[in-house]
């Protein structure tokens, strides 16, 4: 059997990211070693304060939300899964490294889900990150000060080069150093050239030396002015969201809910077996393999949008939903 789709995008079975609920309990988080549960919670039909016995068949378990980062297999020709709780999945991954079109699976999860899927794709962006690889500016020593070096005698704590007499040095707690070498070795320490202690000491040809190394306080704050007005004028844009985008939004949220309605309510009442029947009545082929999650994402596709025809070109052609497309599977 062949498969062909006309997509650009990278297939479905190189995405990078996965997500999922959990088929089992036997699957470990990559991350904290614990077993990834099948089941968050457990839901039961009440009819009052009371639970109903003659609906104990229907209780309806809550799988927990997983997530995969996928690796090339020693094993076979692929990517392989490697699954996560949701909580340590994103502790582990790099910034600015996901977004929803490289997540495999994420058109057939819960709306609810998939809005915090995307609230955490918008917290890893790195837009208010102020140092590379650090969420947070490190804090600034108030011990650094400058002044004019007495004798030859003392070496830079960097270069170990001696620091010449009546050269402006910086002293950061018992250490030494020549401007341009300390800010080589220690520039995030220093905001400004003016918090340097000792900087209204130096004469007009050092000042405009490290004005030139650390930046001024007047010219970072025209900069964090300009970043501010910026980011205002992006929010505005962001909060000014067309009424087709909300209308858009509101549409997908209520198709997901209903094809997760009416997942749920094929899941309790319907077997495997039945599910196949019913597929095979209206002229659907079966999954090769998945077992029972992929049958229910046919059927569940065929009930809520319709199901399928065949290929109107090869005529036998039939075709399957499979990541925001239908892909024409031909037997030959």
């Amino acid at each position: 059997m062949a498969e062909a789709a006309s997509e650009t995008k990278k297939p479905h079975s190189d995405l990078p990211y996965a997500a999922e609920y959990a088929k089992s309990g036997r699957a470990s988080c990559k991350g904290c070693k614990e077993p990834i549960a099948m089941d968050d919670s457990v839901i039961y039909l009440k009819i009052g304060e009371e639970v109903n016995l003659a609906f104990q068949m229907c209780i309806f378990l809550q799988k927990a939300l997983r997530m995969s980062a996928r690796q090339p297999s020693r094993f076979f020709d692929g990517l392989q899964d490697n699954w996560f709780h949701f909580r340590c999945f994103w502790n582990r991954l790099k910034r600015n490294d996901i977004n929803e079109a490289s997540i495999r699976g994420m058109e057939l999860l819960k709306w609810e889900d998939q809005e915090k899927i995307r609230e955490k794709i918008a917290d890893n962006k790195c837009d208010h990150v102020l140092f590379p690889g650090v969420g947070v500016r490190p804090e600034v020593s108030t011990s650094i000060k400058g002044e004019y070096a007495r004798s030859s005698r003392g070496k830079c704590a960097d270069c170990k080069e001696i620091i010449e007499q009546d050269t402006f040095k910086l002293i950061m707690k018992s250490s030494s150093y020549h401007v341009n070498c300390f800010k080589s070795a220690h520039a995030s320490l220093i905001p400004d050239a003016e918090s340097i202690v000792g900087f209204e000491d130096a004469n007009d040809e050092d000042k405009k030396v490290l004005i030139a190394l650390f930046g001024s306080k007047a010219e970072k704050k025209r900069k964090a002015d300009a970043a501010s007005k910026d980011e205002i004028k992006a929010k505005k844009v962001k909060s000014d969201e067309t009424s087709e985008a909300r209308k858009l939004k509101q549409q997908l949220k209520k198709q997901a809910d209903t094809m997760w309605k009416v997942r749920e309510m094929f899941s309790r009442c319907l077997s495997k077996a039945q599910m196949q029947h019913i597929l095979q009545v209206n002229k659907q082929t079966l999954p090769e393999h998945g077992g029972e999650a992929k049958l229910l994402d046919r059927l569940v596709d065929c009930a809520v949008f319709g199901c399928p025809v065949k290929c109107e070109r090869c005529k036998d052609g039939q075709l399957v939903f499979r990541f925001i497309l239908y892909n024409l599977k031909i037997f030959t």
